[in-house]
């Protein structure tokens, strides 16, 4: 069962230190997430997942979200918008120190601005780092907590994703630093959107999800293609 872990409040500022705001909306968590390991894979890819046949991704259907394969695709449907969601995926491989993971993500429904869509990486089923973007094209970089609120770690402007209903390409990738910072990068249709160093991040992944949240019940995300490799 998915619990539900979020709460939204109405906010004129665009940041309020913890979580995001995307056009005036701030969101704070305490996250909780669906989690599966993931298919096993040869040479470099960690995943690979077309959601046709056997699944990587859990699924799940309550009073706040459903998770499904459906349509080709990973469809996530946002019931409650006070509870965004996130589903993820172990690799059945040690921890690595750099990957990269990428999906299609199509907006079937949902409104025009109040949403963000991304991707994440995960050192545990604890903690992570999400990075998301807008239809607008605001994006955002924060890390999430099982137990506790987010933490903000940079925002900004880019380019609108595509029309609503057409496929937008989202990538993403988590280079541990050791002594040196982790880089994060997130690229949207081809084109870098934003490369974000944390001088105390973490060293290794074993894990990537999808993310969602929006302003706007009956909100619908589509995913697909999704792959992850070591980078």
């Amino acid at each position: 069962m998915v619990v539900p872990v979020w709460r939204i409040r109405r906010s004129g500022d665009v940041l309020k230190g913890i979580g995001l705001a995307i056009a005036g909306l701030a969101w704070v968590a305490l996250m909780a997430v669906a989690s599966v390991a993931s298919i096993v894979t040869a040479d470099d890819e960690l995943l690979r997942d077309d959601f046709e046949g056997e699944k990587s991704f859990s699924t799940d259907v309550d009073a706040h979200v459903s998770l499904r394969y459906a349509n080709g695709g990973y469809e996530i449907l946002i019931k409650d918008p006070d509870f965004p969601q996130e589903a993820r995926s172990f690799f059945n491989e040690p921890a690595q120190p750099a990957v990269s993971f990428s999906a299609a993500a199509r907006i079937v429904e949902g409104p025009e601005e109040d949403m963000v869509i991304g991707l994440g990486c995960y050192p545990s089923a604890e903690y992570g780092y999400v990075l998301a973007v807008s239809p607008t094209g605001q994006y955002v970089v924060f890390q999430s907590f099982r137990d506790r609120l987010p933490e903000f770690m940079t925002e900004g402007q880019a380019d609108p994703l595509r029309d609503r209903g057409e496929t937008n390409r989202i990538s993403i990738t988590c280079r541990g630093g050791g002594t040196e910072p982790t880089i994060l990068q997130l690229s949207v249709n081809g084109d870098e959107v934003v490369r974000h160093e944390d001088p105390d991040g973490y060293d290794s992944f074993v894990a990537v999800g999808f993310y969602v949240a929006t302003a706007q019940a009956g909100t619908l995300v589509r995913f697909d293609e999704a792959l992850a490799e070591r980078a």
